[in-house]
């Protein structure tokens, strides 16, 4: 209820421009109560999606609201694992309402892998996306920091920066910091925001997560677990002591393990992870929040 009402009350109180969106916040598979991971950083000029598990079929309820938006989509995929990227196969339901299209960002080989699982037999491939008119291409980012322009042809020469980091996973998975300048959010403020999901401890969580305002990261693992180091996770006590170690403003816990977590130990986790990091909210599918 405390954090319904937070959603409920802070974005029209402030007059916000800038909002997350949790459509997915489940690892591995779907379950009666949320789905695989995806959510979304509304911006007054561009949506920028954070994986695309199965969770992105939420797009329409909790986005778009069924209109056409011409905003269009920058997604940043941490790896290549189903449930960040099944909702691939789901885009093509958005297809008229993807304005100035879909940008795809990965790691280097990236598109030689989607370029596979985007196409027959497994699904609708990117030339079918194409003739239902969504312009669309795929983005091969490098370590470090990347400079996005937020409309490639559009004169203002608006963009946005993204540093790209590797983490500790069972295959290669890459953490992000974004860096959305203060004409880009439409505050006069700037905003620093980092996603690390699919990870196990490592230092590069918090060198993305430094001073930044609001970090997402995972919380595989029931609280007080000890992780599998062949495909390592965080529990929510660690993923608490990385926000707090990196001075973040807020934390956000998603990617729960599907088998472990139910809605009533999710509340458990987000109150072991508020005794080391008090502003910590545990996520869940369908819920909005003012980053303004």
């Amino acid at each position: 209820r405390e954090r319904a009402q937070w959603v409920m009350e802070a974005a029209p109180a402030t007059g916000c421009k800038l909002f997350l969106h949790f459509l997915g916040t489940n690892g591995w598979f779907s379950t009666d109560n949320a789905r695989t991971v995806c959510a979304v950083i509304e911006t007054p000029s561009r949506y920028i999606m954070l994986d695309c598990g199965d969770g992105v079929s939420r797009l329409d309820d909790v986005v778009l609201h069924g209109r056409a938006d011409e905003r269009g989509v920058d997604l940043f995929l941490s790896h290549f694992h189903l449930d960040h990227t099944y909702g691939l196969h789901i885009i093509t339901r958005f297809a008229d309402k993807l304005g100035k299209g879909l940008r795809i960002f990965c790691q280097p080989g990236g598109k030689a892998i989607l370029d596979n699982l985007v196409n027959h037999p497994f699904m609708a491939s990117f030339a079918d996306l194409a003739r239902r008119g969504v312009e669309l291409s795929v983005h091969e980012l490098q370590v470090g920091t990347n400079t996005i322009p937020v409309h490639p042809l559009s004169p203002s020469q608006e963009s946005y920066q993204v540093e790209a980091l590797p983490l500790v996973h069972a295959d290669p998975c890459w953490g992000y910091r974004f860096m959305l300048s203060s004409s880009m959010t439409g505050t006069g403020k700037p905003l620093t925001l980092a996603y690390c999901t699919d990870t196990g401890a490592c230092d590069n969580i918090t060198a993305l997560a430094t001073d930044v305002s609001t970090l997402i990261t995972e919380c595989s693992l029931l609280p007080h677990s000890k992780t599998d180091s062949t495909w390592p996770h965080l529990t929510p006590e660690r993923a608490a002591g990385f926000a707090r170690q990196a001075h973040c403003q807020r934390l956000f816990l998603t990617h729960f393990g599907a088998a472990q977590y139910t809605q009533e130990t999710r509340a458990v986790a987000q109150e072991a992870a508020r005794q080391t990091f008090a502003n910590t909210v545990a996520s869940t599918d369908g819920a909005t929040f003012a980053l303004d």
